[in-house]
């Protein structure tokens, strides 16, 4: 089951912004940044987005420098495919995609 994510306004995470990253690498949820009551922004762990990276398939192929669009420091990994549900946020997880729903978003 995917941790459930967290809604934070663009003050709130000026004003604590470790806070809120250290939430996000703590839970392992996403952290959704609204702006004017609109998701603007999501943050990720550095593990949670190697870890959608590695399951999504929107993922372009290793490039022919290397993998140079994956993270300083990680290894290639196979991507399997798995669906994205589309949301007003974007496409999410279906269990993402869950939790906003039964949050009424």
């Amino acid at each position: 089951m995917e941790p459930a994510p967290d809604i934070v306004t663009i003050t709130d995470f000026r004003r604590d912004a470790a806070g809120v990253i250290g939430s996000a690498v703590a839970s392992g949820a996403p952290v959704f940044v609204t702006q004017h009551g609109r998701v603007t922004a999501v943050l990720l762990s550095r593990d949670r987005y190697e870890h959608l990276r590695q399951r999504s398939a929107l993922a372009e192929p290793e490039t022919a420098a290397g993998g140079a669009d994956r993270l300083p420091g990680t290894d290639a990994h196979t991507r399997p495919a798995t669906a994205l549900v589309e949301t007003r946020f974007g496409p999410v997880e279906p269990e993402t995609a869950d939790f906003l729903k039964s949050a009424g978003f």
